[in-house]
Parts: C-alpha cells; sequence; structure tokens
C-alpha cells in the first residue's frame, strides 16, 4: 500500500517518524506531507536517509518558524493541499492529523473522499479542551476511517461528539518515541539511588505546575527541575520557582539534551489535571523512567493497565514523598513492568496488528 501521512503544521513530527518508520517495515510505501520547522525535522531527514526507496518527505513553509506571516502560511497550506489533490490516485489511505484552516480541509475531504482519514490526538484543541469543536466533528463525521491514538481519548471524543457513533473508529494505539532520530532504546532503567524530581514538556496551564512548585516551597520535595517551553501566562510562575532555588530551562530541548535528560536517574513528576493522551508518558517509556502521575487520562490509564496503579496519585499530591520512597526501594521491578509494557507498545507490534493497513479502505466496510 501506499499511505500519506500529513503534519500539516510539523506538530508531531518524532511520532510521525516512528509511525512511517513502522508502516515501512510492514512493506508499505509512505509519503509525509508536512512543514519546514526547525524542531524536529531531522527525524524526517534519518528517516529518508535510511528508507530512500521507500519514504518520501514533501515539506511546505506552514510553520510559523518558517513563515514570515499568517497568510504566507495560509498560502503554503494551500500548496499541499493541491499536492495532494493532483497526486490523490497514487494513495491508498491518507492519514491526515490536525485542522490548521477548515476550507482547505473541506476541499482535501471531498476530493480525497475515498481515502482519507482523520488521526485524532486530542478530541478539542488544548485551546478549547474538552469543548466541542465544529472542525473536528466535521472532519470526522466525513472522514473514511477516524483513528485515535488512545483509549482514553477515543472515550473522549465519544462524549464530545455522541451523535458521531459509528463503526468507523479504530484505535491505533501511540507508540514509544526516542528523543534523536533512529535512537536505541537504553536497556537498563534508572538505579537503585536518590533519583531527581524532574518535569519535561511544555509547560502549559492544565500540566498544573504551580502544584510542583508548591510542593517544593512547602519541602515535600528537596529538589526539582523543571524543562520545557512556558506558556506566557504561566511566566509568574516560572518567576516564582526561579526565585525559590527551582532548576527551571524555559526553552525547547534539543534532542541531544533531551536524550541526556532521559538517560539520567530521575524520576518524572506529571501532575496534569486534564491528560488525555501525553507524548511525555511515550519518551519516558522508551528510556524505561519512572513517573509519577495523576488520575488523569491515558497517563492513569497506562499505568492501571501495566499494574503499576501505586505509581498514579490523589489531586491533592500531598503523598509524593512516599511515591518517590516508593520508587527508589521498588525500581528494580517497576523497571521489569516497564520494560513488559515498552516490548507492547512497540511501533512494530502495534501496525502489524492494525485492520487499518491490511487491505484498500475500498475494500473495507464503511
Amino acid at each position: 500500500m501506499r499511505i500519506a501521512l500529513v503534519d500539516p503544521g510539523s506538530f508531531v513530527l518524532p511520532y510521525v517518524s516512528e509511525f512511517a518508520r513502522a508502516l515501512v517495515g510492514e512493506g508499505h510505501e509512505v509519503a509525509i506531507y508536512c512543514s519546514e520547522t526547525k524542531y524536529n525535522f531531522d527525524f524526517l531527514e534519518a528517516l529518508q536517509e535510511h528508507f530512500p526507496d521507500s519514504v518520501e518527505v514533501i515539506s511546505f513553509k506552514i510553520s510559523r518558524s518558517r513563515s514570515p506571516s499568517i497568510f504566507s502560511s495560509l498560502f503554503e497550506y494551500i500548496r499541499l493541499g493541491t499536492s495532494l489533490i493532483k497526486r490523490r490516485k497514487e494513495f491508498d489511505i491518507v492519514l491526515h492529523q490536525f485542522s490548521i484552516f477548515l476550507p482547505v480541509e473541506l476541499a482535501l475531504w471531498i476530493s480525497l473522499r475515498d481515502v482519507i482519514c482523520l488521526l485524532v490526538h486530542n478530541a478539542s484543541p488544548h485551546h478549547a479542551r474538552g469543548k466541542f469543536d465544529f472542525s473536528t466533528y466535521i472532519l470526522s463525521k466525513y472522514a473514511k476511517r477516524v483513528v485515535f491514538c488512545s483509549e482514553s481519548e477515543l472515550g473522549n471524543f465519544k462524549e464530545l461528539y455522541p451523535s458521531l457513533g459509528h463503526k468507523k473508529y479504530e484505535l491505533i494505539q501511540h507508540g514509544i518515541l526516542p528523543a534523536l532520530p533512529l535512537a536505541l532504546p537504553p536497556s537498563t532503567g534508572v538505579a537503585q539511588r536518590d533519583l531527581i524530581p524532574t518535569f519535561i514538556g511544555t509547560v502549559r496551564p492544565y500540566k498544573r505546575i504551580e502544584k510542583l512548585v508548591s510542593l517544593y516551597e512547602e519541602g515535600c520535595l528537596d529538589r526539582l527541575q523543571i524543562y520545557g517551553k512556558w506558556d506566557r501566562e504561566l511566566y509568574p510562575t516560572k518567576a516564582r520557582a526561579q526565585s525559590l532555588g527551582v532548576v527551571v530551562k524555559d526553552a525547547f530541548l534539543p534532542g541531544e539534551e533531551l536524550d541526556r535528560i532521559l538517560r539520567e536517574d530521575r524520576v518524572f513528576l506529571l501532575p496534569y489535571h486534564d491528560a488525555s493522551q501525553s507524548g511525555v508518558l511515550y519518551l519516558l517509556l522508551f528510556y524505561l523512567r519512572p513517573f509519577i502521575a495523576s488520575a488523569r487520562g491515558d497517563l492513569a490509564e497506562f499505568l492501571r493497565g501495566n499494574d503499576l496503579e501505586e505509581l498514579i496519585i490523589d489531586e491533592s499530591w500531598s503523598g509524593v514523598g512516599d511515591k518517590l520512597d516508593y520508587i527508589q526501594v521498588n525500581s528494580p521491578e517497576i523497571t521489569r513492568k516497564l520494560e513488559l509494557a515498552r516490548q507492547r507498545y512497540s511501533w512494530d507490534q502495534i501496525i502489524s496488528g492494525s485492520e487499518l493497513f491490511s487491505g484498500s479502505l475500498g475494500l473495507l466496510e464503511n
């Protein structure tokens, strides 16, 4: 089969790269439609270099990191859509992620109606979490298939869009993610010693970073390090954290630095109050790094499903010290369970079990 993976804003290039690599491993050819970007484009370059006969990368200047204006970004997105429409007969499946500008997507949906599928990372955008989103609704309604990255996000979607309940849904579980292109996973977990409490990822309001800062201020954490780009509205919290002595790096981390951090002896703290699905989870799983999480979304779903319920904490996070002690004492057993989970969440296993790529969409019931 020939499959187009579309990430118009290049929001999840490591995910797209690993997805494509597994598809190639199953004998498929992949065309990746995306934006040029200064973040993570090396994943696609490495993939194309490694599989020159099976992977094609078609990029446009859609991302604001590469486009001088929103109008230029829109023009480039129209170019992407035009290219896909011109080549529509080449693809058995077009798997599109994220709504950027609905009129362009509607043109794609009409022209590619026999092969277009929507891949849902979040049932509603980050700026409107938990709310009905018209673009998501309309694209899902007319997609050939609607694909989800996690069980929890599928559940959220059904609650938000109950009228769309039909048999076109498919779960293709999110798989493990490296911090560097084509990296090999470590063979061992953390050492059985003092671990550095750490937060990684973009710092957004729903991730409740202020909870960790308060825990540090109250003495529940003796150390705390925070790595990731902060939303502007959280700058007062960042200033407070820095004044208390918390290690803060406000930036998108280069892959080499992220890889180094994830290979160190750390325990990761994820106090999200709204976590449908988290890419950080699959980074931590790749590196066999333990984490403590609130009872939300696919973080808690993962821990419950892999016999790691002891790492789920209540909303107050008042027992974080006990959880840290538990991880330090039981790190060999936790690592063993993470290793088993890493095998189950390998991309090769996920893609080989998918119905979507077992035959052309025209032969599947709609």
